[in-house]
């Protein structure tokens, strides 16, 4: 990606760690994941929920952002796989050309507003 490059090549925004999404679908993944310094990833591979995949180990994006709570975490382009624990839980805000990914608040009914 020109991220990247502009870290790899050009010595930008090394403070920056960038995870390609469709990398993090492989199981050989696993072997790449110590590069990421300060991230936890929750399985070996990222995948959809539910399949046989994730039972074998993988982990859906919702389950990247719950085992990461301290970190900005930032998206450029769509998630690889439908997930709705994340769309439940998470909302994306614009930022540029990424958007951030933060936690939804919890919504207060009215009765809990008037109190």
């Amino acid at each position: 990606t020109s991220v990247r490059y502009m870290q790899e090549c050009e010595g930008l925004r090394d403070d920056v760690q960038t995870i390609n999404l469709s990398m993090m679908t492989y199981p050989w993944f696993k072997e790449k994941q110590h590069l990421h310094h300060g991230l936890q990833f929750p399985g070996s591979h990222y995948t959809k929920g539910n399949t046989v995949a994730w039972l074998n180990g993988g982990f859906t994006f919702a389950e990247f952002l719950d085992a990461n709570p301290d970190h900005n975490i930032y998206i450029a382009g769509r998630l690889s796989h439908d997930d709705p624990a994340y769309v439940e839980r998470f909302e994306e805000k614009p930022h540029g050309l990424v958007r951030h990914i933060t936690r939804r608040s919890s919504s207060i009914g009215p009765v809990e507003e008037y109190r």
